[in-house]
């Protein structure tokens, strides 16, 4: 399974080639999820309801990762190990906690926010 990040989605709503590229010739082939934080900061960052409409109708080509109990203790464990020496973000550590409970590779260009996070699997996606 891959996680998709939060950027990666925007660049692909943006129209940016790499993104849609990637995303289009690999959706076939891999099961895309995003984490449910990345469907609220993608709708939050909706400046109309055009914009909203748009990012909710992406967001249902992907299977949303709810938040669990599991998640959420995991996410409080890497943020008091990582927030003082790394800045973790709170959206981070759930991201985070979400591709590692599901064992799944988080894709993202943002690969400093979350590689010093042990057992992690992340890669860029272009």
């Amino acid at each position: 399974m891959m996680l998709i990040d939060t950027d990666v989605i925007v660049d692909y709503a943006r129209g940016f080639t790499k993104a849609q590229q990637f995303l289009n010739s690999t959706y076939k082939v891999h099961k895309y999820s995003i984490s449910v934080v990345t469907a609220i900061e993608f709708v939050k960052g909706a400046r109309d309801k055009r914009a909203q409409k748009i990012a909710e109708d992406l967001i249902s080509k992907f299977s949303v990762m709810e938040i669990t109990d599991k998640i959420s203790k995991r996410s409080f464990e890497l943020i008091k190990k990582f927030h003082l020496n790394y800045s973790l973000a709170l959206a981070d550590s759930l991201i985070a906690s979400t591709a590692l409970e599901y064992k799944a590779r988080l894709l993202t260009k943002n690969q400093k926010d979350f590689d010093f996070i042990p057992s992690l699997s992340v890669e860029s996606p272009y």
